[in-house]
């Protein structure tokens, strides 16, 4: 094997390739390059702006990501919710009856003069975001339902047919929804009779519907 040839110089600065011949059975040339001062801030300069690039990408899926959880948050919240008090009922009875409460109670409490009163207490003309409280009153008209269900037994001795009293809306809304339905089943306990503020019968005045019946 000959002895290695350096046919270039190979400069600090890495501008210039120095070459290696090997001589024999075939010759061949191998490159190498050295980083010089100049060549090191070239490097340096270079790696300053991938690390921008990356820090962006960084910063854009981090925004990404937020606005990803900000979107769900605001889907959630805009989902429908409807809040409702339920009024339990004797256990055992029959649909039919059910049916009929609900639907005396229902006819009873679309009452405007004490809707008016709802609208207030709740403040539904802020909750529901309308220009006067005769816009959140025709709002409430809309959303307020009177429906039959369950009730389940807090001492877990499970489930009674129950009345359940309350206001369509969304999860943004819960606060004013939950104001609203506390209104509704104040009334339509003392429809039958029962004081809102002990719970027992009232004796100060007949009921509107008997709840002995129920």
């Amino acid at each position: 094997m000959e002895r290695i040839r350096f046919l270039g110089k190979v400069q600090d600065a890495g501008e210039s390739v120095g070459k290696n011949v090997f001589g024999g059975g075939g010759d061949w040339v191998f490159h190498f390059l050295r980083l010089g001062l100049r060549g090191n801030a070239a490097y340096l300069k270079d790696m300053q702006r991938w690390m921008l690039y990356a820090g962006l990408a960084v910063i854009g899926l981090l925004l990404l990501a937020g606005g990803g959880y900000y979107g769900f948050h605001q889907y959630r919240m805009g989902k429908s919710a409807p809040r409702w008090v339920p009024l339990p009922l004797r256990y055992g009875v029959p649909m039919e009856e059910q049916k009929e409460l609900a639907r005396q109670l229902e006819e009873k409490l679309r009452n405007d003069e004490f809707l008016k009163t709802v609208v207030v207490d709740a403040k539904l003309k802020e909750g529901f975001e309308v220009e006067s409280e005769e816009a959140a009153l025709e709002e409430l008209k809309r959303r307020m339902f009177v429906k039959v269900g369950t009730f389940q037994m807090p001492t877990g001795s499970g489930t009674v047919p129950s009345v359940n009293i309350g206001v369509e809306g969304t999860r943004r809304e819960k606060e004013v929804l939950d104001a609203a339905s506390t209104c509704l089943i104040r009334e339509a306990w003392r429809l039958m009779g029962i004081d809102p503020n002990t719970g027992r019968s009232s004796q100060s005045s007949a009921p509107l519907l008997p709840p002995s019946d129920f």
